[in-house]
């Protein structure tokens, strides 16, 4: 009975000190991405932030599936969309003026400048710093939100472009940029949503 007890305890330590290890190894590779960014000039610092804009993207976009999951009301579920829609075209339209200016020669791989999910995707893991960022930010979007990444990112942007950063597209090209962005976003859910049906 006493060995019982004791390898409960062990295996409750072991798995304790493995949570607070991975918790400590984020906070490791967040410190690392800030360190990073800190050493870079300031159109580099924007490159790296790019799949930090892409977790704010998902950020907003999972906020919304969760909460609607248990809504009923239709008008409920479209203004709560909205909300996090709007958050979500606002980083879309960040990620492009990034991609516009200094990506360039990027622009002839898309339509007008503007990548799809999977392009990005693609690129992110092909470029040195894009994916460097990525390997430090991680996965876990939440935890990324509650830390200052995001903000050193929209610091450095607002910096750079300048806060009014849209004044200098037509409205035109600002309905584009917003036309793809709501498809990505309807996409993305429609695809989530056939996943769980199968």
């Amino acid at each position: 009975m006493n060995r019982i007890i004791f390898l409960i305890i062990f295996f409750l330590n072991l798995f304790c000190y493995s949570s607070f290890s991975l918790s400590n190894e984020i906070d490791s590779n967040h410190l690392k991405w800030n360190v990073e960014f800190e050493s870079l000039n300031s159109k580099k610092k924007l490159i790296f932030c790019y799949p930090v804009i892409e977790r704010v993207k998902d950020f907003y976009f999972y906020s919304y599936l969760f909460e609607t999951k248990n809504e009923t009301s239709s008008n409920k579920i479209e203004e709560i969309k909205m909300k996090y829609l709007s958050e979500y075209i606002i980083s879309s339209f960040r990620q492009h003026v990034i991609i516009k200016n200094l990506v360039k020669e990027l622009n002839e791989m898309s339509n007008n400048g503007d990548w799809t999910l999977e392009l990005r995707q693609n690129y992110i893991k092909n470029d040195t710093l894009m994916s460097l960022s990525e390997k430090y930010i991680g996965k876990e979007y939440i935890k990324i939100m509650s830390s200052k990444i995001p903000y050193n990112c929209f610091r450095i942007y607002d910096e750079f472009f300048g806060v009014n950063s849209a004044s200098k597209f037509t409205q035109k090209e600002l309905d584009v940029i917003q036309d793809i962005s709501i498809e990505e976003f309807e996409k993305r859910e429609t695809n989530l949503k056939n996943k769980l049906k199968n």
